[in-house]
Protein backbone atom coordinates (compact mmCIF):
# COMPACT_ATOMS: atom_id res chain seq x y z
CA UNK A 1 0.00 0.00 0.00
CA UNK A 2 2.91 2.49 1.03
CA UNK A 3 4.62 1.92 -2.75
CA UNK A 4 1.31 2.38 -4.38
CA UNK A 5 0.82 5.64 -2.64
CA UNK A 6 4.38 6.65 -3.45
CA UNK A 7 3.72 5.64 -7.08
CA UNK A 8 0.42 7.96 -6.84
CA UNK A 9 2.68 11.11 -5.47
CA UNK A 10 5.06 10.94 -8.15
CA UNK A 11 2.28 10.42 -10.62
CA UNK A 12 0.88 13.91 -9.20
CA UNK A 13 3.47 15.81 -8.67
CA UNK A 14 4.55 14.88 -12.55
CA UNK A 15 1.54 16.06 -13.67
CA UNK A 16 1.06 19.21 -11.74
CA UNK A 17 4.71 20.66 -12.34
CA UNK A 18 3.78 19.63 -16.35
CA UNK A 19 0.53 18.78 -18.33
CA UNK A 20 -1.24 20.36 -14.68
CA UNK A 21 1.17 23.55 -14.20
CA UNK A 22 -1.89 25.45 -15.01
CA UNK A 23 -3.49 24.52 -12.06
CA UNK A 24 0.11 24.81 -9.68
CA UNK A 25 -1.40 28.23 -8.21
CA UNK A 26 -4.27 26.50 -7.00
CA UNK A 27 -3.28 23.79 -5.81
CA UNK A 28 -0.36 25.24 -3.60
CA UNK A 29 -3.09 27.97 -2.35
CA UNK A 30 -5.31 24.92 -1.24
CA UNK A 31 -2.66 22.79 0.40
CA UNK A 32 -1.28 25.81 2.04
CA UNK A 33 -4.55 27.49 3.38
CA UNK A 34 -2.75 30.49 1.21
CA UNK A 35 0.35 30.96 3.11
CA UNK A 36 3.04 29.21 -0.06
CA UNK A 37 4.35 32.16 -1.06
CA UNK A 38 4.71 33.52 2.15
CA UNK A 39 6.49 30.29 2.92
CA UNK A 40 8.36 30.22 0.08
CA UNK A 41 9.26 34.38 0.45
CA UNK A 42 11.06 33.21 4.15
CA UNK A 43 14.07 31.69 2.33
CA UNK A 44 15.09 35.44 1.14
CA UNK A 45 17.07 36.71 4.51
CA UNK A 46 19.02 33.55 4.47
CA UNK A 47 20.40 34.54 0.93
CA UNK A 48 23.86 36.05 1.30
CA UNK A 49 25.00 37.81 -1.71
CA UNK A 50 22.85 38.91 -4.57
CA UNK A 51 23.18 36.64 -7.16
CA UNK A 52 21.08 33.91 -6.37
CA UNK A 53 19.93 30.33 -8.15
CA UNK A 54 16.15 29.27 -7.54
CA UNK A 55 16.12 25.65 -8.11
CA UNK A 56 12.89 24.47 -9.43
CA UNK A 57 11.68 27.95 -10.18
CA UNK A 58 7.92 26.97 -10.51
CA UNK A 59 5.41 29.70 -11.94
CA UNK A 60 7.91 32.50 -10.83
CA UNK A 61 6.76 33.81 -7.82
CA UNK A 62 9.77 33.91 -5.49
CA UNK A 63 12.01 35.22 -8.73
CA UNK A 64 9.77 38.47 -8.65
CA UNK A 65 10.26 38.83 -4.82
CA UNK A 66 13.68 38.18 -5.21
CA UNK A 67 14.31 41.02 -7.22
CA UNK A 68 12.15 43.36 -5.49
CA UNK A 69 13.91 43.04 -2.65
CA UNK A 70 17.52 43.71 -4.62
CA UNK A 71 18.74 40.31 -5.66
CA UNK A 72 19.71 39.14 -9.22
CA UNK A 73 17.93 35.56 -9.30
CA UNK A 74 18.53 33.38 -12.06
CA UNK A 75 15.65 30.34 -12.35
CA UNK A 76 16.48 27.32 -13.31
CA UNK A 77 13.49 24.42 -13.73
CA UNK A 78 13.37 21.04 -16.25
CA UNK A 79 9.34 21.67 -16.43
CA UNK A 80 8.56 23.74 -20.34
CA UNK A 81 4.89 24.15 -18.34
CA UNK A 82 6.44 25.92 -15.44
CA UNK A 83 8.86 27.81 -17.78
CA UNK A 84 6.07 29.68 -19.53
CA UNK A 85 4.18 30.26 -16.49
CA UNK A 86 7.24 31.95 -14.68
CA UNK A 87 8.13 33.67 -18.41
CA UNK A 88 4.56 35.07 -18.25
CA UNK A 89 4.33 36.02 -14.46
CA UNK A 90 7.99 38.32 -15.17
CA UNK A 91 6.52 39.79 -17.80
CA UNK A 92 3.86 41.10 -15.91
CA UNK A 93 5.90 42.44 -13.38
CA UNK A 94 8.28 43.90 -16.20
CA UNK A 95 10.89 41.76 -15.25
CA UNK A 96 14.26 40.44 -17.36
CA UNK A 97 15.17 37.19 -14.87
CA UNK A 98 16.62 34.75 -16.90
CA UNK A 99 14.89 31.45 -16.73
CA UNK A 100 17.03 28.35 -17.32
CA UNK A 101 15.61 24.88 -18.52
CA UNK A 102 18.08 22.20 -17.49
CA UNK A 103 18.60 19.40 -14.89
CA UNK A 104 19.59 20.04 -11.43
CA UNK A 105 22.32 17.42 -11.56
CA UNK A 106 24.01 18.86 -15.06
CA UNK A 107 23.63 22.61 -14.07
CA UNK A 108 25.13 24.94 -17.47
CA UNK A 109 26.44 27.19 -15.40
CA UNK A 110 30.69 28.21 -15.02
CA UNK A 111 31.94 27.12 -11.19
CA UNK A 112 31.47 29.49 -8.89
CA UNK A 113 29.25 32.43 -10.37
CA UNK A 114 26.38 32.35 -7.89
CA UNK A 115 26.73 33.54 -4.42
CA UNK A 116 23.94 31.28 -3.20
CA UNK A 117 21.28 29.19 -4.43
CA UNK A 118 17.63 27.90 -3.05
CA UNK A 119 15.23 25.51 -3.23
CA UNK A 120 11.33 25.78 -1.82
CA UNK A 121 9.64 22.93 -1.45
CA UNK A 122 11.57 20.69 -3.44
CA UNK A 123 10.54 17.38 -4.98
CA UNK A 124 13.63 14.57 -4.76
CA UNK A 125 15.65 16.13 -7.08
CA UNK A 126 16.94 17.73 -4.12
CA UNK A 127 18.21 14.45 -2.26
CA UNK A 128 20.37 13.44 -5.71
CA UNK A 129 24.08 13.48 -4.54
CA UNK A 130 24.71 14.48 -8.54
CA UNK A 131 22.27 17.75 -7.64
CA UNK A 132 23.86 18.57 -4.55
CA UNK A 133 27.49 18.37 -6.32
CA UNK A 134 26.64 20.52 -8.92
CA UNK A 135 24.99 23.09 -6.61
CA UNK A 136 28.04 23.25 -4.32
CA UNK A 137 30.57 23.23 -7.76
CA UNK A 138 28.27 26.41 -8.82
CA UNK A 139 28.40 28.34 -5.82
CA UNK A 140 31.14 31.23 -5.08
CA UNK A 141 32.36 29.46 -1.32
CA UNK A 142 29.97 25.96 -0.50
CA UNK A 143 28.51 27.16 2.59
CA UNK A 144 25.35 29.38 2.08
CA UNK A 145 22.15 27.37 2.92
CA UNK A 146 18.05 28.67 2.84
CA UNK A 147 15.84 26.27 2.74
CA UNK A 148 12.05 26.29 3.24
CA UNK A 149 11.05 24.26 7.10
CA UNK A 150 9.62 21.01 4.73
CA UNK A 151 12.80 20.44 3.23
CA UNK A 152 14.48 21.30 6.64
CA UNK A 153 13.01 18.94 8.50
CA UNK A 154 13.02 16.32 5.62
CA UNK A 155 16.56 16.62 4.68
CA UNK A 156 20.52 15.32 5.68
CA UNK A 157 22.82 17.76 6.67
CA UNK A 158 24.48 17.86 3.11
CA UNK A 159 21.14 18.57 1.49
CA UNK A 160 20.43 21.34 3.90
CA UNK A 161 23.55 22.91 3.29
CA UNK A 162 22.95 22.37 -0.62
CA UNK A 163 19.51 23.91 -0.78
CA UNK A 164 20.93 27.27 -1.68
CA UNK A 165 23.48 27.40 -3.69
CA UNK A 166 24.79 29.95 -6.70
CA UNK A 167 25.93 29.23 -10.73
CA UNK A 168 28.43 28.21 -13.74
CA UNK A 169 29.39 30.90 -16.36
CA UNK A 170 28.65 34.91 -16.90
CA UNK A 171 29.22 33.41 -20.25
CA UNK A 172 27.33 30.49 -20.17
CA UNK A 173 25.29 28.45 -22.80
CA UNK A 174 22.07 28.94 -21.42
CA UNK A 175 18.90 27.28 -22.37
CA UNK A 176 16.06 29.54 -22.79
CA UNK A 177 12.57 28.37 -21.56
CA UNK A 178 10.47 29.33 -24.65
Amino acid sequence: MRRLWWTFLRFFFRQLYNELACTYDLVAWVVSLGQWRAWGRTAIPHLPGKRVLELGHGPGHLLVAMAERGLTPVGLDLSPHMGRLAQRRLRRAQSSIPLVRAQTQDLPFSAGCFDSAVATFPTEFILNLATLREVARVLRRPEPAACTEPCRSACTEPCRSACTEPCRSEGHSRRAVS
